[in-house]
């Protein structure tokens, strides 16, 4: 007889950030698709009532957390609305009321606001980010660890022979996107407003198409640009949301 897949419990809340809901989602789907029944993943929040995240997206939870047993893994995602008044205090309440479910807790991003109340993590050692461009890389290390064991487990596989515009577009990409790329803009947050920091995105797909033209000899067409409109328009009315609820 086959055992029961682990309950993996995704708490939701007003405001929560929906990617921090979507990528364990994704990851636990991936691992489900290999290894299927292995996680039952399941969006609990405080009661049934549907929310709204700090984008506007609307999401409608399954199950109130204090219902749930046997909890494998808890999840707390991040999000704009722990910073408000109680909001991080009564996630913390709703931890503690189903903790003797729950094997294990984990935090993404700024979830920790909503944990860190409970008092689960006194006396317990951290482990910061390394400083300077070793924070860059650890992150990268570690991403591309996880990415690699994930293409593996998927049956992707190196060719014999890697063609030599694969092998130079990966240099590139390892170069210019990730390391030149990635390490500026971990030093722009730094050191500028976080709303000029983030205007990459209204930038990165008119250079990318300039960039496709001038290299590549690609054409742009009208569904070309009716979709770099889209994720300019989609950018700006996060951004003004945001704007609005700060």
């Amino acid at each position: 007889m086959r055992a029961a897949g682990k309950t993996i419990a995704i708490l939701v809340f007003e405001g929560v950030q929906p990617l921090d809901v979507a990528a364990p989602l994704d990851a636990f789907s991936t691992v489900n698709a290999l290894k299927p029944g292995a996680y039952l993943p399941t969006i609990a929040g405080l009661d049934t009532a549907p929310i709204t995240s700090e984008t506007g997206l609307r999401i409608l939870p399954t199950v109130r957390l204090d219902s749930l047993r046997n909890i494998d893994t808890l999840i707390i995602p991040g999000g704009a609305g722990l910073r408000k008044d109680g909001a991080a205090e009564a996630i913390a309440a709703a931890i503690l009321g189903a903790e003797h479910q729950v094997r294990r807790l984990v935090s993404v991003c700024t979830g920790i606001y909503g944990l860190a109340p409970t008092g689960l993590l006194d006396g317990l050692e951290r482990q910061d980010m390394p400083k300077g461009p070793m924070n860059t890389a650890a992150q990268m290390l570690c991403a591309s660890v996880s990415l690699t064991i994930i293409a593996v487990l998927h049956g992707e596989r190196f060719p014999a022979h890697p063609e030599t515009g694969a092998t130079a577009a990966l240099a590139y990409l390892v170069v210019f996107g990730s390391i030149i790329a990635f390490s500026a803009y971990l030093y722009v947050l730094k050191t500028v407003r976080p709303a000029l920091a983030t205007s990459y995105a209204y930038v990165n797909p008119p250079v990318a198409v300039l960039f496709g033209v001038a290299l590549a000899g690609e054409h742009v067409g009208p569904f070309d640009l009716a979709g770099m409109a889209i994720i300019l328009v989609g950018v700006g009315i996060i951004t003004m949301m945001r704007v609005r609820k700060a």
